[in-house]
């Protein structure tokens, strides 16, 4: 598998993931076995960091202890996952997926992927919501799900968000459960930091949040039909891009500037997509189809196959890619 995907499984029934990576596994697979099928039945510890501090009398190394630094260590291999403080608490990988345990188990929801990227500094797990699919005419159908992350890495919080996956391209979008996925409600997020202890009142706080995903995709749906039954003028659209990827020219520049800007990599790539991506027959020159320009681009153009997931969902194309939603939103209404 490509270097930042280390460990991965997905379940059978739900078919290839989009990424096209990992290990198949029986459809009926408990969240228990799904742990120990993704490679994920290890924990996390940390430990007192030292360093070399000359020879002593007796003619020995000797070393002196970090104050207030420690090495967060995966125990089973003893490789170091990031440096953090004395206030960091571990979470380990098996509390995560008690997330999901009760909603898979309730039949909310079915697990379908789960891994460890980057060496196992991000492990996550992603469930379908089951009723939470919706389609547009012509067949665009878009479906629901749930994304824990849990990154054993200093400044980053364990997160759940919802992912939508329009279906016929493969394009991904997150954002915070129980809010509008046009990122103007972030009421539903669910964000836990690792300076405090992931106790029972934590994971019924988590819990409450997995239940609010129905109404985040409720909202999205309304959001799609928005967006694909309204027109986009090309100048418009030339304005949305430019914005998506923050290119700037003035309104005095000369043709010679305005040739360049239509020359940029990234332009070229989202007019392509504009055109040839997968779905966009189905709503040319609207609103939805500027949108899924962008996604379809920075989810199967833009990354490669060694930072695809990661950048698809914690790096600069899951931001790129809610700033455009926000942006199409506000085209359309304009």
């Amino acid at each position: 598998m490509p270097a930042n995907v280390e460990t991965m499984a997905y379940r059978r029934e739900g078919g290839v993931p989009w990424h096209r990576e990992g290990n198949p596994v029986n459809n009926n697979m408990s969240v228990d076995d799904m742990l120990e099928e993704s490679g994920l039945n290890w924990t996390v510890s940390k430990e007192p960091l030292y360093f070399p501090a000359g020879v002593g009398d007796n003619g020995k190394q000797r070393m002196r202890i970090v104050p207030d630094e420690f090495a967060l260590v995966r125990n089973t291999d003893l490789s170091v996952l990031d440096t953090v403080g004395r206030g960091y608490i571990p979470v380990q990988n098996h509390d995560v997926f008690d997330f999901f345990k009760r909603f898979v188990e309730a039949g909310d929801m079915e697990l379908e992927t789960a891994g460890s990227l980057k060496g196992g500094r991000f492990i996550w797990c992603l469930a379908k919501v089951k009723g939470g699919s919706f389609s547009l005419p012509k067949g665009d159908l878009t479906e629901g799900y749930v994304l824990l992350s849990q990154p054993h890495v200093l400044g980053y919080a364990l997160n759940a968000c919802l992912t939508a996956v329009r279906v016929v391209c493969q394009n991904t979008l997150t954002a915070a459960l129980g809010g509008s996925l046009d990122g103007k409600n972030k009421a539903g997020a669910f964000r836990h930091l690792h300076n405090r202890p992931f106790d029972d009142e934590v994971k019924a706080e988590a819990e409450l949040t997995l239940g609010l995903a129905h109404e985040g995709l409720k909202t999205y749906s309304h959001t799609a039909k928005l967006l694909s039954g309204s027109k986009a003028k090309d100048d418009d659209v030339t304005d949305f891009f430019q914005n998506v990827l923050r290119l700037e020219h003035d309104e005095e520049a000369t043709e010679a500037d305005l040739i360049d800007f239509e020359e940029n990599r990234n332009m070229k790539r989202l007019r392509e997509s504009l055109v040839h991506a997968p779905g966009q027959e189905l709503f040319r020159g609207t609103w939805w189809n500027a949108f899924n320009a962008v996604t379809y681009t920075v989810d199967h153009v833009m990354s490669t196959n060694d930072n695809r997931l990661f950048s698809a969902w914690y790096g600069n194309g899951a931001a790129l890619k809610r700033r455009a939603l926000d942006l199409a939103v506000d085209f359309a209404k304009a």
